[in-house]
């Protein structure tokens, strides 16, 4: 597959460069997204995300491990010789109850914890989508006021070389951050 990719654009860059009057940029993407101000404070506002779900799930599994000690003491007592009889049997039906808080709380973490995932993956994918439109936009911009028929990502195996000329990802990063409000840090 990669194979046939490479194939199809070396075969349409060569007939691309065929045609004196063709001008390509080429833009390195991956340093664009990461250096895009609202890319930056989302990644920060998607990680504070990321540790509030995180401490959530530890409180939880800190509280199945207290029903698990609880459990834990419960046999101890069964299984003591001076209890009497009708005791442990007491003792072994409040036992059964603490052990299925014990799995339901396990199942709780369990679901919290997918719940936890789906949710922050299609997050970061909204993340993703919405500044890549944003970034596509002035890319689009910079190719039309530079007169390019193209604009290549250099960050993948597809452009072994390019001039440094070439290169729009300054100035698309530069036209991105034009209106990043001023921190302090």
């Amino acid at each position: 597959m990669k194979k046939i990719f490479t194939f199809l654009l070396a075969f349409t860059l060569s007939s691309i460069f065929a045609s004196a009057s063709t001008k390509i940029l080429t833009i390195n993407m991956q340093k664009v997204f990461n250096e895009y101000y609202k890319v930056v404070e989302a990644q920060k506002k998607f990680q504070d995300s990321v540790k509030n779900a995180n401490d959530e799930v530890e409180l939880m599994v800190e509280e199945g491990q207290q029903i698990a000690s609880k459990l834990q003491e419960m046999v101890k007592k069964i299984q003591s010789p001076a209890l009497s009889e009708d005791a442990k049997t007491k003792a072994r039906a409040e036992a059964s109850t603490v052990q299925q808080q014990l799995r339901q709380k396990e199942a709780d973490v369990n679901q919290y914890r997918q719940r936890m995932q789906s949710t922050l993956g299609q997050r970061r994918q909204l993340i993703i989508s919405d500044h890549l439109d944003e970034i596509k936009v002035v890319i689009a911009r910079v190719a039309k006021s530079r007169d390019a028929d193209a604009v290549l990502n250099k960050t993948g195996d597809s452009i072994m070389y390019s001039r440094d000329s070439l290169a729009v990802t300054e100035e698309v990063i530069g036209i991105l951050n034009a209106d990043a409000p001023v921190s302090v840090e």
